[in-house]
């Protein structure tokens, strides 16, 4: 095997001549290796690569290669692999792809190719990978993939794609990873069949239309699943997960969807990190959380989530979740724990609750604005609190700012507008290392803004509003 790799666009270029020279001694040579990656080597592929017969691998990619691909590529029917992803490469692939029977690896990613993907995959039988992300490639999706036994990688996300998808792709016995993204994709999705090695699938933002079939919950080795910004209007049993015992990530958000949502719930989806389950219609929280031990991130924001959380909501990832939102629902009462607490856009009401007298000193984000609070903000931060953002706008609080804040020496980010707090310019404040926003616009505050204490106050700070004040 000889493989050249070299760097620099002179580099290329010599290294292209040596090759086209050695073109006969290259003929009887086996597996080749023409490495031009990252060489910033701005011109067009020549007609001339495609006398490289003994080629075997084919690596030009980021090298800023423009134009289109030559048709002379099909002569080198050695190919394993050929990667052009991350060029300036325009126009349409050319079914010359055909001749290329040997291809394992097929990466046309991040170029700017139109038109179809040539439909040449009937004799690919060898073909693992096929990338065609990030360009403009219009038109169905090629039926010859269907004949790809060996495909483990399909990745045709970030173009506009239509048409719909055929279920037998759902099929395709060695498939891992299946990524159609960001098309424009409609009509249903099929039945997933004898696809047992199936571990990823991304379909989110197309025009999908009709249920979510029930088989996806049947794929045992799944552990991501985007079916999000789609048309779905599907009501899902909770019992269905039960069957995705590997599932990491799920993210159905911007569909319409109902939860059959049985109280009793005896699985427990043992690798579930994540849950994005925003704005879905749904109007309970899904009780298939319950028994999720290890999960980290729950978003259920933009929903019409109604009542109380459940109280066995916080002991859903006892030592791992560190985010939670459910803000923009219909919410009346809540405890707390995490890192990041957005509650913000809701109906609560009443006095600040009594489990947030003592912050956690974990917690970096609290944001509970635009609800309808009222009272004094019986908040208590210790001497080892990480804040760096509190929003607490658009309520109705009164009296004092809490004189503890001065403990959060992170925070960046204080937002107390719309209230009716009754208090002196909290001049206190000024030797907070990090503060950048300060907002008390709209409140009842009184005196002197004047006679601050250090030389360099408020060092950091970029916005200041005490706007609609009486301050002087």
């Amino acid at each position: 095997m000889t493989t050249i790799r070299l760097e620099g666009e002179k580099k290329v270029a010599l290294c292209l001549l040596f090759l086209l020279f050695e073109r006969e001694r290259a003929l009887e040579r086996e597996g080749d290796v023409l490495d031009l990656s990252s060489t910033g080597f701005s011109r067009v592929l020549p007609e001339s690569i495609g006398d490289l017969h003994s080629l075997e691998i084919l690596w030009p990619y980021d090298c800023n290669f423009n134009g289109s691909i030559p048709s002379s590529l099909g002569n080198l029917r050695r190919l394993t692999r050929l990667e052009l992803s991350f060029n300036e490469l325009s126009g349409h692939v050319p079914p010359i792809l055909s001749n290329l029977d040997r291809l394992t690896l097929l990466d046309l990613a991040s170029n700017n190719f139109v038109g179809s993907i040539p439909d040449v995959f009937d004799n690919k039988t060898q073909l693992q990978q096929l990338l065609f992300l990030l360009n403009h490639f219009v038109g169905p999706i090629p039926p010859s993939i269907k004949n790809l036994s060996n495909l483990a990688r399909l990745d045709i996300s970030n173009n506009p794609i239509g048409g719909s998808i055929a279920s037998s792709l759902f099929s395709l016995p060695s498939l891992t990873s299946l990524d159609l993204s960001k098309n424009g994709l409609s009509g249903h999705i099929g039945k997933f069949f004898a696809a047992p090695s199936l571990v990823h699938v991304d379909l989110s933002g197309n025009q999908l239309s009709g249920s979510i079939p029930s088989s996806i919950f049947q794929l045992g080795n799944l552990t991501y699943l985007s079916i999000s910004g789609n048309n779905l209007t599907s009501v899902l049993d909770l019992q269905l997960p039960s069957g995705l015992r590997s599932l990491a990530d799920l993210d159905l958000s911007n569909n319409i969807l109902s939860l059959s949502n049985s109280k009793i719930v005896d699985f427990v989806l043992p690798q579930l990190s994540k849950v994005s389950l925003l704005g879905c219609n749904i109007t309970a929280i899904p009780a298939f959380l319950s028994n999720s031990t290890s999960v980290g991130w729950i978003a259920l924001s933009r929903n019409i989530i109604h009542g109380n959380i459940p109280a066995w909501m916080w002991d859903v990832g006892t030592r791992s979740l560190s985010y939670l939102n459910v803000s923009h629902n219909f919410l009346t009462s809540f405890e707390q724990g995490l890192q990041i607490l957005d509650l913000s856009g809701n109906n609560f009401t009443g006095t600040m609750p009594q489990c947030l007298g003592n912050i956690s000193d974990s917690l970096l984000v609290l944001d509970l604005q635009e609800n309808g609070l009222s009272g004094i903000i019986s908040l208590t931060f210790g001497k080892n609190a990480i804040l760096r953002s509190l929003h607490l706008n658009g309520n109705k609080f009164e009296d004092l700012l809490p004189r503890s804040v001065i403990n959060c020496t992170q925070l960046e980010a204080l937002v107390l507008s719309g209230n009716k707090l009754n208090d002196t310019f909290p001049r206190w404040l000024e030797t907070l290392p990090n503060q950048r926003v300060l907002v008390l616009r709209s409140n009842r505050l009184h005196g002197s803004t004047g006679n601050l204490r250090t030389e360099f106050p408020f060092l950091q700070l970029r916005i200041l509003d005490l706007s609609s004040n009486k301050l002087t």
